[in-house]
């Protein structure tokens, strides 16, 4: 039985999305680019044809399981949760350059007004930067999701990293901070161990300084 080229690619379509469920991988929208082989007739046997379809849906399984790397932590603080996320999050670009001024030189949101679609961009002492998405801001919840979509740290390897951070009240009155970071990396790469434990370390780090400032400042963000 011969199957004409445009039919294997409906097929493959439609075998794929039923498996696993649709293209989409993050942000993107994967394609395929089918090599059907097809000879003067325009046609593919059969065995061919089985062929591509076993071939095509390995290459989509790889390409779902790999480059998604999510881990969590959990910091827990005397400060209220409202001190906290203003300090922390809302005034951070004015905040945080104060108390790190050996290390973060300036935080400017170069696009939008400070919520949800803005871009802010960290400058560091030596002349690298950071650029973040803010994806939600809310007071309310106390949730804050943003993604690091451009600088040095993912150039080359690291597509992008997304983070979500969700603040909550303890039965004390303190915070408990839960952060849940994703990343998305670039063809096989893999993060190594101590690489996620730096980045985890710096972020922590931050929000460390910020809690002695809050400390030895009872009334400010109050």
């Amino acid at each position: 039985m011969d199957i004409g080229s445009q039919a294997i690619y409906e097929y493959i379509l439609d075998e794929v999305l039923t498996e696993f469920g649709g293209l989409s991988h993050g942000d993107s929208i994967l394609s395929i680019d089918i090599q059907t082989g097809q000879g003067a007739n325009g046609k593919c046997p059969q065995s061919r044809f089985l062929t591509e379809v076993d071939r095509t849906k390995r290459q989509l399984q790889r390409c779902l399981s790999m480059g998604v790397i999510t881990f969590t932590d959990e910091h827990t603080s005397p400060i209220p949760v409202g001190r906290i996320f203003k300090a922390s999050i809302i005034d951070s670009h004015n905040l945080i350059p104060k108390l790190l001024p050996q290390v973060i030189k300036s935080i400017t949101i170069v696009q939008g007004n400070g919520g949800a679609g803005s871009i802010k961009q960290i400058n560091f002492e030596g002349g690298s930067y950071l650029k973040h998405q803010i994806e939600e801001l809310n007071e309310e919840t106390y949730t804050y999701k943003y993604t690091l979509i451009e600088g040095e740290a993912i150039k080359d390897k690291i597509e992008k990293i997304s983070y979500v951070v969700k603040f909550e009240s303890s039965p004390d009155g303190g915070t408990i901070s839960k952060m849940t970071t994703t990343c998305y990396t670039k063809g096989d790469f893999e993060l190594k161990e101590e690489e996620v434990k730096a980045g985890k370390a710096k972020v922590m780090g931050m929000y460390k300084v910020v809690e002695a400032y809050l400390l030895q400042n009872p009334d400010a963000y109050a």
